[in-house]
């Protein structure tokens, strides 16, 4: 019964589970993090739309203050060519356009650079806060995952380890108990065979294999004319001789 007993199966040992509670694969993660890729990529492009719309809104503003200061300035510049006429009827009249044309290009000159410099200002800070936020998310996704997946493998190799060593010692003493029960029961019947047609006798060794109890005996009766030697794995096999 006892020997019926240290043959059944064990009982199944649970799987241990994971200390986050996510439970997407592999795949899916990645593809997760393709998209908020994307999504990075797309913030990106809407900035440089409105970083457009900005410069060319500065544009419309510069253009109309350049046509009023035209404007102006061509008004005083007829009132100073009436002033001219009525004045010098008897001259030549050609030192006044040359004066007009030099004034009018240094002016635009000026409004142009002023522009140029606010834009510049604004495109280096919106660059720099999607990449550190682009970088800010990779590395976050990249630790947590790398994160799960260490105690992942952490306990699984914990498990298989406690799994093998629980096994190897359970068919351990499983051998051991049937070494120890079949040689001294053995011994026992040997020795009260041999005592039964003599004196004296020897068992000899006991021994073990994996998945089989083996144990052999040898008696040897030195007071009468019976020698035996049996062998059990399964069977028993006996020889009979004369010893002098």
């Amino acid at each position: 019964m006892l020997l019926l007993q240290l043959l059944q199966p064990l009982p199944p040992v649970p799987l241990p589970q994971p200390l986050l509670p996510v439970s997407l694969p592999l795949p899916l993660l990645l593809l997760l993090l393709l998209l908020l890729r994307l999504r990075q990529r797309l913030l990106l492009l809407l900035l440089r739309l409105r970083r457009l719309l900005l410069r060319y809104d500065d544009d419309y503003d510069d253009d109309d203050y350049d046509y009023d200061y035209d404007d102006d300035y061509d008004d005083d510049d007829d009132d100073y060519d009436d002033d001219d006429d009525d004045d010098y009827d008897d001259a030549t009249t050609t030192t006044t356009t040359t004066t007009t044309t030099t004034t009018t290009t240094t002016t635009t000159t000026t409004t142009t650079t002023t522009t140029t410099t606010t834009t510049t200002t604004t495109t280096t800070t919106t660059t720099t806060t999607t990449i550190l936020l682009f970088y800010y998310y990779f590395y976050y996704y990249y630790y947590y995952y790398y994160y799960y997946y260490y105690n992942y493998y952490y306990y699984y190799y914990n498990y298989f380890y406690y799994y093998y060593y629980y096994y190897y010692f359970y068919y351990y003493y499983y051998f051991y108990y049937c070494y120890y029960y079949y040689c001294y029961y053995y011994y026992y019947y040997y020795y009260y065979y041999c005592s039964y047609f003599c004196y004296y006798c020897y068992c000899c060794y006991c021994c073990y294999s994996f998945y089989c109890c083996y144990c052999c005996y040898s008696c040897y009766c030195c007071y009468c004319y019976y020698c035996c030697y049996c062998c059990c794995c399964f069977c028993c096999c006996c020889y009979c001789c004369c010893c002098i």
